[in-house]
């Protein structure tokens, strides 16, 4: 009895074997898997400073970075109504990059807030100070540009770390 179920098994397995190997539709195959690289989260902060610095930002730096050079050259002339010029422009460029579009990370806006701040300090001081040949007011246009140009130093510094713009 045991002989005669293996042999009926044995025929069933061929038999289902055979029909399964001649029959003409194909066995679906598993297409292989592929697995995406991980993404890559983005650096908004480094992408939102790269805008700011696009749309405005830059043109600020650049501007205020030529107000001082200028002002600094009519001190060096000694030349009182060019100095007078140049620290109202100061002071007005400066004002208007403080009141521009803020930088979108609160670090670097602080710097840049500080910066501006003291650039259009200094530029008030030194339109007094020239127009009136007072050298304490002068002294003091000097020392708020340091503290601004420390500040735009810290600025520019952190712009070009986080988001790898160069001016």
């Amino acid at each position: 009895m045991i002989r005669t179920t293996l042999v009926i098994a044995a025929a069933s397995l061929t038999i289902f074997g055979l029909s399964a190997c001649s029959s003409s539709t194909p066995t679906p195959v598993a297409a292989p898997v592929t697995v995406a690289a991980p993404v890559q989260p983005v650096n908004t902060d480094a992408q939102n400073i790269v805008n700011w610095y696009a749309t405005g930002g830059k043109l600020h730096v650049d501007t205020l970075t030529g107000d001082l050079l200028a002002t600094a050259e009519a001190a060096r002339q000694q030349n009182s109504t060019a100095l007078v010029v140049m620290c109202n422009k100061l002071a007005t460029d400066a004002a208007a990059a403080h009141n521009g579009a803020p930088v979108p990370v609160a670090s670097v806006q602080y710097n840049w807030a500080q910066a501006t701040s003291w650039f259009y300090q200094a530029g008030q001081q030194c339109m007094a100070g020239a127009a009136s040949q007072n050298a304490t007011l002068i002294n003091q246009a000097t020392q708020s540009t340091g503290y601004g140009a420390h500040y735009l130093n810290q600025a520019t510094t952190e712009i070009q770390r986080v988001s790898q713009v160069t001016r």
